[in-house]
């Protein structure tokens, strides 16, 4: 194998992939196909190995995808397992573990002594990964994005996990603070926070033409009890010199509550609310570049020490200045500077927060995630080459 070339595994699929409704989380796909296009700038050549098989589905009746090998980009190929269900419960964990069996096989056959392997670190790999490391001695890096039995409260997972972590040679982190926390060598690490990724920066930002100040709240409004309520919530405390836009999937019962609450503050706030449904492509950035302000209201607590709130990134890659609660792994990162911190968790503190920003320049952020895209394929050529 050329000495360049890196076997990048994960739970990774294109359009087509979702369609066959494949084993796919939409964070996880971005970032892997960020770090494997930074890998390809680093000069790596980047072969995808995806496990991804498809999702148990009762009305879909029997169905079966064969193997297949896509071009990503230049020198960047996915390869994903053939899959199958049928309409029984038992689907589910037999899909699974023939995903399993062809991976094992599948690295059998390709991997050789001294080669290179990421791994987008899941559960899922653990026992596979461990016992190939052992008898091929290839050289493993880690890519924590999370730990799981801190993230899902799994703790007896805990000590599997982290043995699994510590047996790898290099590791690509999510936050500042996993090296330190699990004693890790800094000089085998690089981290990255999410997608250095400026996009869509032909579009022209959405022009409201109504000199008021847009806030934003986008992301996930599935467990609508924490951020966007809060968010929702803190427009009772502001000037109408302020507007506030929801945007996120809800449906049912969740939707129902969210435009319930929507309509009872905007009967008493001078801030008025509006929830903007989903966007996507241009038309999302063009209303995000649009908007002055984002909103991060998080629950406190050490969660968040092995993870980084994507949110977060994503607005300042558009030009927004972020209003967040105050997460350790935000305060020790090098966008630190760019956040603007709730002093409490309360609705009345984020308006406080909002209330102290002055006017900023919107390149600033975008400056600087620029510069940390640049250290990071730096670091990608240290410790992958």
């Amino acid at each position: 194998m050329s000495k360049n070339k890196v076997y990048y595994l994960g739970f990774y699929g294109d359009e087509q992939a979702y369609n066959e409704g494949r084993y796919l989380f939409p964070a996880g796909v971005n970032k892997m196909d960020y770090i494997a296009r930074a890998m390809s700038e680093a000069g790596l050549e980047v072969d995808i190995v995806s496990a991804a098989w498809l999702k148990y589905d009762r009305g879909a009746g029997v169905r079966f995808v064969k193997q297949r090998t896509v071009n990503v980009c230049e020198n960047v190929s996915c390869t994903l397992t053939p899959s199958f269900t049928f309409p029984l419960r038992l689907s589910k964990p037999l899909a699974r573990l023939f995903s399993s069996v062809w991976l094992m096989f599948y690295l059998l056959f390709n991997i050789r002594k001294g080669d290179k392997v990421v791994v987008y670190h899941s559960p899922f790999y653990i026992n596979t990964i461990y016992r190939l490391k052992r008898l091929i001695r290839f050289n493993l890096t880690i890519e924590v994005e999370e730990v799981y039995a801190y993230a899902f409260n799994q703790p007896q997972i805990l000590k599997k996990e982290l043995k699994f972590i510590s047996s790898a040679d290099k590791w690509i982190l999510v936050n500042d603070l996993i090296g330190a926390t699990l004693g890790l060598d800094k000089n085998n690490y690089t981290v990255c926070y999410g997608q250095y990724k400026i996009e869509s920066k032909d579009v022209e930002a959405k022009i409201f033409d109504d000199h008021k100040i847009h806030l934003v709240y986008a992301g996930s409004l599935g467990n609508y009890k924490g951020g966007a309520q809060n968010a929702i919530e803190a427009a009772r405390f502001l000037s109408d010199k302020y507007t506030l836009h929801i945007l996120g999937r809800a449906d049912g019962q969740t939707l129902h509550q969210l435009l319930g609450d929507i309509e009872e503050v905007n009967s008493l706030a001078m801030c008025k609310v509006k929830y903007e449904g989903c966007m996507f492509g241009d038309n999302y950035a063009s209303f995000m570049k649009g908007c002055d302000i984002g909103l991060n209201p998080q629950r406190w607590g050490d969660y968040m020490l092995y993870a980084y709130p994507s949110k977060t990134l994503s607005y300042l890659c558009l030009g927004l200045r972020v209003v967040t609660s105050p997460l350790k792994t935000l305060k020790v990162s090098k966008l630190n500077d760019l956040f603007v911190y709730t002093e409490q968790e309360s609705p009345e503190s984020i308006a406080r927060a909002i209330m102290s920003i002055d006017d900023f320049d919107k390149q600033k952020p975008i400056d600087r995630i620029a510069e940390l895209h640049t250290e990071f394929v730096g670091n990608l050529k240290k410790i992958l080459n």
